[in-house]
């Protein structure tokens, strides 16, 4: 429970920039990921993306971003890891592809999908 705690305290501090708070949360689930066995309820490369954009590094976060396995995640987790793809992408062609993925995630949920 703790470590599901942890993932939503480093979600809010993400998305208020709250990049410190964010730090210290993440040094806290890698000390549980150490010696627990990881549970397999959300993703580690998308931990491990938003601590790499607290350090001010984009350009690996977003190779983490698209490591980032979204089988088994909800609408609602695609998009916050699609946003990120959009928002650290290097290339225009890297935008408008995962743009366009987004898109045809909001139509997918819009029709029922």
């Amino acid at each position: 429970m703790l470590t599901i705690n942890y993932y939503y305290q480093m979600r809010a501090y993400y998305i208020l920039k709250e990049y410190d708070n964010l730090k210290e949360v993440y040094h806290k689930m890698c000390k549980l990921r150490d010696i627990k066995k990881p549970i397999k309820i959300f993703s580690w490369e998308e931990i491990d993306a938003m601590s790499q954009v607290a350090n001010n590094n984009g350009g690996k976060a977003y190779k983490t971003f698209s490591n980032v396995n979204m089988k088994n995640m909800n609408p609602k987790e695609k998009a916050f890891v699609i946003k990120n793809l959009m928002t650290y992408a290097k290339t225009e062609h890297e935008r408008f592809k995962h743009k366009k993925e987004y898109e045809k995630l909001l139509a997918d949920v819009e029709s029922g999908k």
